[in-house]
């Protein structure tokens, strides 16, 4: 992994989220994060680095990436004469 992207990971991890004076804020339970403690805590792990965050911050990621998968899927089915359906 480059260094920008390792920099910009790290940045990520200790900047503090939406929040008063650095406290990120659940919007589920209306107080502080508990972040590991947390069942909706969700931790992706990629090269020897995770990165954890409230499964609302990765749902828009995952989406985009389950979206470009169907996508990748539908063109290989076409291009192999298959219809979509």
């Amino acid at each position: 992994m480059n260094n920008s992207l390792t920099n910009k990971v790290k940045q990520e991890i200790d900047t503090p989220g939406i929040g008063v004076a650095g406290v990120v804020m659940c919007p589920y339970f209306r107080g502080a994060c508990l972040k590991s403690g947390c069942e909706l805590w969700v931790e992706l792990t990629y090269g020897k680095q995770k990165v954890g965050r409230c499964a609302l911050a990765w749902q828009a990621i995952l989406s985009t990436e389950l979206r470009q998968s169907i996508d990748n899927i539908r063109s290989e089915k076409s291009s192999d004469g298959v219809k979509n359906e």
